[in-house]
């Protein structure tokens, strides 16, 4: 794909819910799909495919990066990101409640 560094780095500072709306990631998204054989790379599923990054370095630069992207089915997208939500969590603190002392 033939984008300009000024256009690429356009697309890497775009606010990433409009980032997956560009033609750009969706020819990229499609670039990825084909690679992986149109199959999610853990279970082989071949419905509800979608295209994970790995990391988020190589953003608008996708199309020569494409190891950077990882092509999952909806399912294991969730599994994937299931354990970065639960370690995220804030531990739930105990208050400890003190006992009145009798007067």
């Amino acid at each position: 794909m033939r984008l300009s560094k000024a256009d690429r780095e356009t697309l890497k500072n775009l606010p990433y819910p409009s980032y997956l709306r560009t033609k750009f990631w969706k020819s990229v998204r499609e670039m990825a799909i084909a690679r992986a054989g149109s199959a999610c790379q853990l279970c082989n599923n071949k419905t509800r495919l979608q295209v994970h990054h790995r990391t988020y370095e190589n953003r608008g630069y996708e199309d020569k990066h494409l190891g950077d992207l990882t092509v999952l089915c909806r399912t294991c997208h969730q599994k994937f990101h299931q354990p970065l939500k639960t370690a995220i969590k804030k531990p739930k603190v105990k208050r400890r409640v003190q006992a009145r002392k009798p007067q």
